[in-house]
């Protein structure tokens, strides 16, 4: 999934990249039908391009879960991707326990190896401790 700042809009409002949205994700997914094609989920790049188009992340979470099989984690502000590091209330904890067979990428910048062991423990409690919301 592409991400979508609102400083990329075109000037009418128009969204000018591929696979931003759950719609255009489903479309693509379908078009191409094949048991090999799956989705990477960019929960940072989801939550930007969301609040760029004026969707409901938990909608767009829902219309593309069939097709992930693998997802980036990082956080941000919801206006630009900066892969921040996550928190105990990072967005899409409570999702988490639908993915157990996924591929769990954590996708932040400049962090001591400390961090990585923490940001990954918490990864792992999602797991385990969220109700799933689907």
């Amino acid at each position: 999934n592409n991400v979508l700042a609102k400083f990329n809009l075109l000037p009418d409002g128009t969204n000018p990249l591929l696979c931003c949205s759950g719609e255009e994700i489903c479309k693509l997914v379908d078009e191409i039908n094949h048991q090999r094609f799956a989705m990477l989920l960019d929960t940072a790049h989801l939550k930007v391009s969301a609040a760029s188009l004026g969707l409901d992340l938990a909608e767009e979470v829902d219309k593309v879960k069939q097709s992930v099989k693998a997802i980036h984690h990082s956080d941000n502000n919801g206006l630009v991707d900066n892969n921040q590091t996550i928190s105990n209330d990072y967005w899409f904890a409570d999702y988490m326990p639908e993915y157990t067979n996924a591929t769990h990428v954590l996708e932040v910048r400049n962090i001591s190896l400390s961090q990585i062991k923490q940001q990954t423990d918490l990864l792992k409690s999602f797991m385990n401790t969220h109700k799933p919301v689907f």
